[in-house]
């Protein structure tokens, strides 16, 4: 029974420096990663007192000592794209740690803004990166009030109570270069999912294809369905009826075209015979299948939106050209349009 209620017992950084027979400090210097001036024998044997005491460190008692955490927020909210999400979440997270700072994720996507602003502040990080669709000015304010150091936002135009990341990325507008003026298609459908977000990005690329189909004078229908629900075989299966097919499809993402390019050829339509197709992303599984893309490089997108992060958890501004994404849009042209 004593045993049992000792192994229930939370270890303290004491404990640790009691079994690892050195100070307090020395303890400290190993958890916040600032021990470049202990040898590795010390570290090594702090690191395996905490892992056999099984010891946490208090983030709170942490950040009331010193006001703020090491730990950056990032808002992902029912992200559509989950293959770049992990891309350019574990890219972010490896730069981010070249500078002893944590990530945490927050994927809730049932709260209110308000109430997700809220549950941020209970983490006391040192900066919060999320879409500026949910963190408004009214909420970057109570942020700072709580002791939040930087906010970056996701936006796709500059906003005026925060830093930010603008991504207006460009990938429609090459998109539509590629398939109106290059290839000359004049009727397309541009593919994407229901109730798209702001953070997803799927209406900037529809606007930006948009401005160039306008422009060339075609015809672009944009179609919302759920990848999940097989719609996309009932819309197939209408456009072969009413033989209003287009002739090419732009979509949101490579999955989105590659559901496509199924159902099309289950309903006996040709890819890129009868149809092209261009999907967005440049995935892994897009490429063995060998689709068109368009896409930004997500690793140097990472890499830009960590800079930023880095500087602001130090106290540090951001310029209005470091705050903005000036990567260019590739394309890859494969065999579902060649």
């Amino acid at each position: 029974m004593v045993q049992d209620q000792r192994r229930r017992k939370r270890a303290t950084s004491s404990d640790v420096a009691a079994h690892a027979g050195v100070s307090r400090t020395t303890v400290s210097l190993v958890v916040n990663r600032q021990d470049k001036s202990i040898s590795k024998s010390t570290r090594d044997r702090v690191k395996r007192s905490i892992e056999i005491l099984e010891y946490i460190p208090d983030a709170n008692a942490k950040s009331l000592r010193s006001h703020h955490t090491d730990i950056v927020l990032m808002s992902i909210p029912n992200y559509h794209d989950a293959d770049v999400a992990v891309r350019f979440v574990t890219k972010f997270r490896q730069e981010l740690e070249k500078y002893n700072l944590r990530l945490i994720i927050d994927a809730d996507m049932n709260s209110l803004p308000a109430e997700s602003v809220r549950r941020w502040c209970s983490y006391r990080p040192r900066v919060v990166f999320a879409p500026s669709s949910i963190c408004g000015k009214e909420s970057a304010d109570l942020l700072r009030r709580e002791g939040v150091m930087g906010i970056l936002l996701m936006s796709d135009k500059p906003v005026r109570y925060a830093s930010s990341l603008v991504m207006s990325q460009g990938v429609g507008e090459v998109a539509a270069r590629f398939l109106i003026e290059k290839k000359g298609h004049r009727r397309i459908a541009y593919l994407a999912p229901p109730n798209s977000n702001s953070y997803d990005f799927a209406d900037t690329k529809y606007h930006e294809f948009m401005r160039i189909s306008t422009k060339f004078g075609a015809t672009t229908e944009k179609i919302n369905f759920d990848l999940t629900k097989g719609e996309i075989v009932k819309i197939v299966q209408n456009w072969i009826l009413e033989g209003s097919l287009p002739s090419a499809i732009y979509a949101y993402n490579d999955n989105y075209a590659i559901a496509l390019i199924s159902v099309l050829s289950k309903c006996g339509v040709r890819v890129p015979e009868d149809i092209d197709v261009v999907g967005t992303d440049n995935t892994d599984l897009g490429s063995i299948l060998e689709l068109t893309t368009v896409f930004l490089d997500i690793e140097k997108l990472a890499k830009r939106a960590a800079y930023s992060v880095v500087r602001l958890a130090a106290g540090k501004s951001l310029s209005s050209k470091r705050s903005r994404n000036d990567l260019v849009a590739e394309l890859v042209e494969r065999k579902t349009t060649i």
